[in-house]
């Protein structure tokens, strides 16, 4: 796990939030868990390195399993429409680190390394970044949506072209918040669903060129 390549990925920003202050708290640790694995790189005795992979593994097993249930009871809470499915995600994640346990003892370091830097960054920053902000976007009021709604760094795929078009599909939707008498409301709707469809045929075949290039 390179720290120059990674160690940006795994700073919280507060755009991460998703308004719960228990939920974030314990996302914020999960980040700290993750700064701790990343720093494991650094360890040069191979026995005390591969001691510290497995605990950090442990530990990452160990907290997940408890803040699951806490971010799942929020959910209920608020009656989450995508409760059920969003609990498996979860269960497919402490599934991937039961079995990467057992694991351990057969994988070589670097393996070891590579494997856990890619759970951590697709199971649990992607996850919060991209699952658990649906979870505050259904909290959140339609003004305050208003209010906040726009492109944002965090989005960036590191890709100009793709990054550009992103910001060009927040513009086009964000006539959908203009403010127009009752009557021609349906119209200007109508329109912009016309503008999103056109522009997302074009910027979704740039899209996946992208991932193909990549080997996504």
């Amino acid at each position: 796990m390179e720290q120059t390549d990674n160690h940006d990925k795994f700073i919280w920003r507060s755009e991460y939030n998703i308004n719960n202050f228990k939920i974030d708290n314990e996302h914020q640790k999960l980040f700290s868990i993750a700064r701790e694995a990343l720093n494991i790189s650094k360890v040069n005795d191979i026995s005390e390195k591969n001691s510290k992979l497995k605990e950090i593994i442990v530990k990452l097993f160990d907290y997940v399993d408890l803040h699951f249930p806490h971010e799942e009871e929020y959910m209920k809470e608020i009656s989450y429409p995508e409760l059920s499915s969003h609990k498996i995600l979860h269960e497919n994640m402490l599934d991937q680190l039961k079995n990467l346990i057992p694991e351990i003892n057969t994988m070589q370091i670097p393996e070891i390394e590579k494997t856990l830097n890619e759970f951590i960054e697709n199971c649990f920053v992607e996850h919060i970044i991209k699952e658990d902000k649906k979870i505050q976007l259904y909290n959140t009021s339609l003004d305050d949506l208003k209010t906040n709604f726009g492109w944002k760094e965090i989005y960036s795929l590191n890709n100009e072209q793709l990054d550009d078009e992103h910001k060009n599909l927040f513009k086009i939707a964000e006539e959908a918040f203009a403010v127009v008498e009752p009557e021609l409301k349906h119209e200007k709707i109508k329109t912009v669903l016309n503008k999103l469809y056109e522009y997302m045929k074009t910027h979704f075949s740039h899209e996946e060129e992208y991932m193909q290039e990549i080997n996504y």
